[in-house]
């Protein structure tokens, strides 16, 4: 049925549907042009019998609302109300929210656009009872079934859509004389769209002849843009007139090593263009991170070797309203020797996560990501140290196949520490010094010591002249140079110092017993900590007790250096040559190398 709303009745009581004592009524002076009241129900005095026969929906009587979804989401109960196939029924709801569907009849959008208080629907099977499905939060306040009139006079419409002389649709229908027919604006046929090119924009079915021909016109192909603020377009296109396009866009962009981000567009990565002239454009803007060295960044879905996925709410919640799936092994990409951190966006609609995870290869190690929220979760990696060229791999194989990747982006942190130093007079600058990471000694110009003895009121230092294990006690001392700092290159590996008395500090601790490098005057001396216990800060050391300790300041004996094996002229032509972080040189230069087991040094 298409005919129009003419009248509708009158609304009394229009409170807030949250207070008590609401009362909004449907009048039985309702009208509809072709059709009579037949019988009608308030939801809100349950007079007749309506209350829900089955179902989630709730009737409250307290504050008198009708029946009513207080849960989340859709819901839906079974009230007893007689309705045959052909009758009108009307629906009176919250102005919070719509009922959604009905299960013995369509909307009739064209009649439900002409009012904004009410819902109209053709019956289309006879029954004693009808289901509402009602959206959250949303509630019936009053039902009218309303039936054909037999007395009411009908006539024919036709209306005639032409396109250069030519009629490319009809449109006819019988209808109550008086019911006013809104033209359509633009119509549909075998996939090519019209736009009404004449003023007519409704008429009133009159008894007889009623046979409108409306103009039409092509509509017309535009064109579109995506741009992002950094200059490059996202996404580009054409479309029809009076139409929108609906367009992911993604949330990181990388320019150089900084990594930009883009906000959402209400809670999606998606921007709607509607198309209403030639040449449309909007621009995503794209801020950048502070503190981010960015290496990489792609998209899941871009990946070669991943499958494309829309499912779920993908389209609505992730990045570019795409997202990657894979089963298999799949390369992302390989990073040269450095410290990195990898950042993954993960999308699920699973609500709850136990041991799932999705999982990175990094060489032979395994990032596993896990998930922390419904939809889209970004979580990073702890801090891999690679020592040479290393594959990056999304591992399908081992992840969880309700999950899909999202992106990834990679940033490189500093490959070397900073030690700052202490003014001494005698030796210059010097500290104790530690660090998570490994460290290479081999060309810097601070010299690093490990402790190897205590006696005789002095400890005895010896120069570490090659790398030292992550979380290694060191005293470090500048000669000669007014410079404070020194950055300290970092490796993968180093060499464990077992018999090394200076303890690490990874974290601010108060020392109960030991030694802290202290001056006396002009010398630096390791002071006994005795009840004082200071606090030795994170990224520093101190020198344990031996045999109870020593009561007074122990001098310091900077002993001679170790870590070289053996040092000599070597010519390039014999044996193989290694760096120190185990890689092969074919043709190496002036410095320090490994060749057949031993430290040498290329002059």
């Amino acid at each position: 049925m298409k005919s129009l709303l003419v009248a509708v009745g009158l609304l009394v009581g229009a409170t807030s549907a949250w207070a008590a004592g609401y009362t909004r009524t449907l009048s039985d002076e309702f009208e509809l042009a072709g059709y009579k009241a037949k019988a009608f129900y308030n939801f809100q005095t349950n007079s007749p019998e309506v209350l829900p026969t089955s179902g989630d929906l709730r009737y409250r009587d307290g504050n008198v609302w009708g029946l009513h979804n207080f849960g989340s989401g859709t819901r839906s109960g079974t009230a007893t109300i007689p309705v045959k196939e052909g009758e009108i029924l009307v629906l009176q709801h919250y102005s919070r929210s719509v009922v959604s569907t009905i299960n013995r009849g369509t909307l009739n959008e064209t009649q439900t656009a002409a009012s904004d208080k009410y819902e109209i629907y053709d019956i289309t099977s006879t029954a004693d009872d009808i289901t509402f499905s009602i959206a959250r939060y949303g509630g019936i306040v009053a039902a009218l079934v309303m039936e054909k009139d037999a007395s009411a006079a009908t006539a024919t419409y036709t209306i005639n859509y032409k396109f250069e002389g030519t009629t490319v649709k009809t449109v006819s229908e019988e209808v109550a004389v008086g019911t006013v027919i809104t033209i359509e604006s633009s119509i549909w046929v075998d996939d090519v769209k019209y736009i009404k090119d004449d003023a007519t924009e409704s008429f009133t079915v009159a008894a007889g002849g009623n046979t409108q021909d409306i103009n039409v016109r092509k509509a017309e192909t535009y064109s579109y843009t995506l741009k992002s603020s950094l200059g490059a377009t996202l996404k580009s296109g054409t479309g029809v007139e009076g139409e929108s396009v609906t367009l992911g866009y993604p949330r990181y962009q990388l320019s150089g090593n900084t990594l930009y981000e883009a906000g959402k567009t209400g809670n999606e990565y998606r921007r709607v263009l509607a198309l209403t002239e030639d040449n449309v454009s909007a621009t995503i803007t794209y801020t950048a991170i502070e503190n981010v060295n960015a290496v990489f960044y792609i998209e899941g879905e871009d990946l070669a070797g991943m499958t494309l996925s829309t499912a779920n709410n993908i389209p609505v919640r992730a990045s570019n309203a795409e997202a990657g799936v894979a089963t298999e092994i799949v390369p992302i990409t390989t990073l040269p020797a450095g410290i990195y951190k990898l950042h993954a966006g993960i999308f699920t609609s699973k609500s709850s996560y136990g041991e799932n995870t999705v999982n990175f290869g990094v060489g032979t190690e395994t990032f596993a990501a896990g998930f922390t929220s419904v939809n889209l979760c970004e979580t990073a990696s702890e801090e891999y140290i690679l020592g040479s060229e290393t594959a990056i791999t999304f591992n399908g194989e081992t992840s969880w196949d309700g999950a899909q990747l999202d992106y990834i982006w990679i940033e490189k942190l500093s490959s070397t520490v900073t030690a700052t130093f202490t003014k001494i007079s005698k030796y210059n600058n010097a500290t104790t010094f530690s660090s998570k990471y490994a460290l290479d000694f081999t060309s810097t110009t601070a010299k690093a010591y490990v402790a190897k003895s205590i006696a005789g009121g002095k400890v005895t230092l010896q120069q570490v002249t090659g790398t030292v294990a992550a979380n290694t006690g060191l005293v470090l001392k500048l000669e000669g140079t007014d410079d404070l700092t020194e950055e300290i290159p970092v490796v993968a590996e180093g060499t464990a110092y077992e018999d090394n008395l200076l303890v690490a500090v990874s974290a601010d601790t108060q020392v109960e017993e030991g030694y802290v490098l202290s001056i006396q005057g002009p010398e630096l001396v390791f002071a006994p900590i005795g009840t004082a216990k200071p606090t030795v800060e994170a990224g520093h050391a101190y020198l344990k007790a031996v045999g109870g300790g020593e009561a007074k300041a122990l001098t310091i004996d900077f002993g001679t250096a170790t870590g070289i094996s053996s040092v000599k002229s070597e010519n390039k032509a014999n044996g193989q040559f290694f760096n120190l972080a185990g890689q092969r040189v074919a043709q190496p230069t002036k410095g320090l190398y490994i060749v057949n087991g031993n430290k040498v040094i290329i002059k």
